[in-house]
């Protein structure tokens, strides 16, 4: 047993109850939280959970939800009381809000309210068709009491209404039903059931006059061509001078703004044609295998175009787009000789009529200068072309002309050049057309033309690919088509207004 001189006391012991002494100070202090100033003035205007959140951070032990207290929440009236716990009530209270203490926190909520409820009679109301009997849904109440409470079940079959006791007079109304008007009662503690019948509403059909169809067929066709002279294709600026590529600023016509090729009213190739001098001609471009990037029907050597988008005459076959109708040159006395240079091609025309008077002739041969321009190395689209011409007037009213088109493409395309991993493709076309036509006018009525025409195409493609230890291929593609054509065609001019042709 260890005795200590009085007034001592150990260290341990002295520090033991230091502590319990400042735990005894600040549980007092603590308590008297609700008695202490505001450590501030509160104005009117300020956000409500800031306040709260600003006497937490100072020591009070309040705690509220967002949802009760949000942002957008003021104070209304700056608190008369000075202390900070009813200061808190007061403005609280003008929300309607108070503080519910639990456990030595106070907790912002609701006021306890106490209403009394009057009590409630129960009403069933079910609706039905007057006629089928079926039920009616989409049906609305209206002159019920403001205390009254509706509800519907799951198919809205019926609806059931809880009022106080009494009888009210009440409008009923659903779609297609007329309004229905009656009184319900209702009585507490004895449920009630009704069923309503509610009367279609009729429906008054609007007047519909019927009456057939009348049509006046007193005015000539609509004449769906457009002509372009060679005048105004020259003047047009196309790539080329191409009379095919003018054909692309007309109405109803598309191109892909690279190829020759016309699209009549957005039709596929095949569904557009183009004839020259009674012959339809067969795929008369230059690269076919290239977007087709030139016609091989030179300007100079014809006197225009006439282009039919729709509704031409059925002579010329089937077709669902277009027609292109060129006629050749008409040769002048004398003789007309021309040479042409351009980056595109390099031409000879020459025309004109024997001194007999009787014959005359058109010819055009153009070359493609486009493998003189393109380096070597990255290919050589060589291609030319040559048309001709001759008329014989047998007499006044019988003429006979013979035709001849000649086509050679040549191209060969290098991706790649190098030797140890090269790509080559090449493409050689060969076409020729030669087309005989007869017209002849029986009488100032009847006339005729016949045309025997031999189409010869023939497409090779080749293609080489070599990267060693990657790939090594060839490819040959060829193709002959052979086309032997006879086509006659009468007219025969009834008066100014009617004709008849067959053929």
């Amino acid at each position: 047993m260890r005795l200590w001189r009085r007034g001592s006391i150990p260290g341990a012991r002295a520090a033991a109850i230091a502590v319990l002494l400042l735990l005894s100070v600040l549980s007092s202090a603590a308590g008297d939280w609700s008695t202490e100033p505001l450590p501030r003035r509160i104005v009117a205007g300020e956000s409500l959970a800031a306040v709260i959140d600003e006497l937490r951070a100072s020591g009070a032990p309040l705690a509220y939800s967002s949802a009760l207290l949000p942002d957008e929440l003021r104070v209304i009236q700056t608190p008369r009381s000075r202390q900070v716990l009813s200061a808190v009530y007061e403005i609280l209270a003008a929300h309607e809000l108070t503080l519910h203490e639990m456990d030595g926190v106070y907790i912002v909520g609701h006021r306890e309210a106490t209403v009394s409820t009057p009590p409630f009679g129960a009403v069933l109301i079910r609706f039905r068709d007057a006629e089928t009997d079926a039920v009616v849904s989409g049906v609305r109440i209206s002159g019920l009491p403001d205390s009254a409470l509706q509800s519907r079940d799951r198919t809205e079959r019926s609806i059931n209404v809880e009022m106080p006791p009494g009888s009210y007079p009440i409008v009923i109304s659903a779609p297609g039903y007329v309004n229905f008007e009656t009184k319900i009662s209702a009585t507490v503690n004895q449920p009630q059931t009704l069923t309503l019948s509610l009367s279609p509403r009729s429906i008054p059909l609007t007047e519909v006059v019927v009456a057939a169809s009348r049509y006046e067929m007193m005015r000539d066709a609509v004449d769906t061509s457009f002509g372009i002279d060679r005048q105004s294709i020259m003047q047009t600026p196309d790539t080329g001078d191409d009379p095919i590529r003018a054909v692309q600023r007309l109405p109803a016509t598309a191109s892909s703004g690279v190829s020759a090729r016309p699209h009549l009213r957005g039709s596929a190739d095949r569904d557009s044609g183009i004839v020259l001098d009674g012959h339809r001609l067969l795929n008369p471009f230059h690269l076919r295998d290239y977007q087709s990037l030139f016609s091989t029907i030179d300007v100079r050597a014809i006197d225009g175009i006439k282009v039919y988008t729709g509704g031409f005459p059925v002579q010329y076959g089937d077709l669902t787009g277009g027609l292109v109708l060129v006629d050749s040159l008409t040769p002048e006395k004398g003789f007309r000789n021309e040479f042409g240079l351009s980056v595109f091609n390099t031409s000879i025309l020459s025309a004109g009529q024997i001194p007999a008077g009787d014959t005359e002739y058109v010819l055009s041969v153009r070359r493609g200068n486009l493998d003189l321009v393109l380096d070597e190395e990255i290919g050589e689209p060589s291609y030319y072309d040559a048309y001709g011409k001759v008329i014989f007037n047998l007499s006044p009213d019988s003429t006979v002309s013979a035709n001849l088109m000649q086509i050679k493409d040549t191209v060969t395309i290098i991706p790649s050049a190098d030797p140890d991993e090269r790509e080559e493709a090449s493409n050689d076309t060969r076409n020729s057309q030669f087309w005989v036509s007869w017209e002849q006018q029986w009488t100032d009525a009847l006339s005729s033309q016949t045309v025997v025409s031999a189409s010869d195409f023939i497409s090779g493609r080749h293609a080489l690919i070599n990267y060693p230890e990657k790939i090594r291929g060839q490819l040959s593609d060829e193709r002959t088509i052979r086309i032997m054509r006879l086509n006659q065609d009468w007219n025969y001019a009834w008066n100014e207004s009617h004709q008849l042709s067959w053929g």
